[in-house]
């Protein structure tokens, strides 16, 4: 891991451009939401190399969180306040 007391780019924050700014979002969002897991609850390297792998994750994880804390299963339209169907 990259030692955090070394500026990635020189200059002032204000400076950077629209890459810099996103590859330290993208830097803060895996080292936060990914890296910063243990090993056993972290996905592995082939879940995180594949944004829809890593994106569903991310998803079963948040639902997993929201059940816990909320109790509130949302495996069913039955406990659904509002459904939307869509005619094909």
């Amino acid at each position: 891991m990259a030692d955090a007391n070394i500026p990635m780019f020189k200059g002032a924050l204000v400076d950077l451009d629209d890459n810099q700014r996103n590859l330290i979002s993208w830097c803060k969002f895996y080292n936060g939401h990914i890296f910063s897991l243990s090993e056993k609850d972290r996905p592995t390297d082939f879940i995180i190399d594949y944004d829809i792998l890593l994106d569903d994750w991310l998803e079963q994880k948040r639902f997993k969180a929201e059940v816990t804390t909320t109790g509130t299963n949302r495996t069913s339209a039955d406990s659904m306040a509002e459904v939307i169907t869509f005619d094909t």
